[in-house]
């Protein structure tokens, strides 16, 4: 349970039986409510725009701290539209994320749904993930900075591609092909193509082919015999993707591969 400093006043009864506990408290007067709301600060920002929707808008403010995300088909949890769309939502989500009692299903749908709001989360999430216990959750703020600012996103990207989880630095690897900057990271991105984890050396290989990295084609080259067939998969397309005509003649070895997906591929890729 947190307390939020709120402008104006608020009756306990508008509020949900499991919204945070309310310090009524004259936090901000209009002029230093903008100013908080414009600090480089983000946690300034971010305590000014809840008091802000808490004060304008308190049944939308109380029912998002109450709503609950939905299971997908996928099995996991998501925040489907409504009320989370509406201006200001993601305010009260990232409260909830930074102090809220919430489970890593939730914490995860809360990743996700601030970071479909196109709201200016990047510095939160860049600060919070190194907190975050859960790999799932961690690896959901990495994937959230696949479009975000370099002075956010790097950081980010590179704790991702040195966590401890498998999954987390999958996650990191695969993100680089998806930011418009991502061949900036190219040194991590290559160190990942020599993870002990296969899943993360194919999502390594699928983005060096993605981003076509000058002077990659030798290294992933040499995952053309690692022992993952999706590994080797990534890697054949990859080196067809930086240099088409030399990848012709490293494929002809995996034309009876094991796997039908790499020999129909090597069969394309050697011009057959």
């Amino acid at each position: 349970m947190t307390t939020l400093l709120l402008l104006g006043a608020l009756s306990a009864p508008a509020l949900a039986a499991d919204a945070p506990l309310v310090l009524v408290e004259a936090a901000y007067t209009p002029e230093t409510l903008d100013q908080a709301l414009a600090s480089p600060d983000w946690r300034v920002r971010h305590d000014a725009a809840v008091a802000q929707l808490w004060r304008d808008q308190p049944d939308l403010a109380a029912d998002l701290w109450a709503i609950q995300p939905m299971p997908t088909r996928a099995r996991f949890l998501r925040f489907w539209g409504g009320i989370v769309d509406e201006p200001g939502a993601e305010a009260v989500l990232l409260e909830r994320l930074m102090v809220g009692d919430e489970g890593a299903g939730q914490r995860h749908a809360l990743v996700d749904a601030i970071s479909r709001s196109g709201s200016d989360y990047a510095q939160a999430f860049a600060e919070l993930m190194s907190d975050e216990p859960d790999g799932w959750v961690r690896a959901a703020y990495v994937a959230s900075m696949r479009k975000q600012d370099t002075a956010y996103a790097w950081p980010v990207f590179r704790l991702a591609l040195s966590d401890a989880d498998a999954y987390v630095r999958a996650e990191g690897a695969r993100s680089l092909a998806y930011h418009p900057q991502g061949e900036a990271l190219a040194a991590e991105l290559l160190g990942a193509l020599a993870d002990t984890d296969a899943q993360v050396r194919e999502a390594a290989a699928w983005s060096v082919g993605v981003l076509r990295i000058d002077g990659a084609f030798e290294t992933v080259a040499a995952l053309l015999r690692d022992n993952d067939a999706e590994v080797r998969l990534q890697a054949l397309h990859a080196v067809e993707r930086i240099d088409a005509d030399r990848a012709m003649a490293l494929a002809d070895p995996l034309l009876d591969d094991s796997d039908a997906r790499i020999a129909r591929l090597a069969m394309r890729v050697s011009g057959r």
